[in-house]
């Protein structure tokens, strides 16, 4: 895609288009590097926010520190581990 490439952007309510453009007049700068410096922004805390693999070693207990009883709670564990993470968001 070329930067003369033409984008449409849909269903953006009335009071936001009005506060994107007065924001981006304040700032010095077009809306559309507005909108693209907002997109970039969001990019990056998507990859942040990027959900981490399971130390599932850990968690079995085949470390130490493991939990002893997870054979037995493990549902407990992993919805605790969830919402941990859920959180942290």
């Amino acid at each position: 895609m070329s930067m003369k490439d033409k984008i449409f952007v849909r269903n953006i309510s009335e009071d936001t288009w009005k506060n994107l453009k007065a924001r981006a007049a304040l700032n010095g700068c077009t809306i559309s590097k507005a909108l693209e410096d907002a997109i970039k922004l969001w990019l990056a805390k998507e990859r942040q926010n990027k959900p981490r693999r399971i130390d599932w070693k850990k968690i079995t207990g085949l470390y130490d520190g493991g939990y002893a009883d997870a054979s037995e709670k493990h549902d407990e564990y992993l919805a605790e581990s969830r919402l941990k993470r859920m959180k942290k968001r």
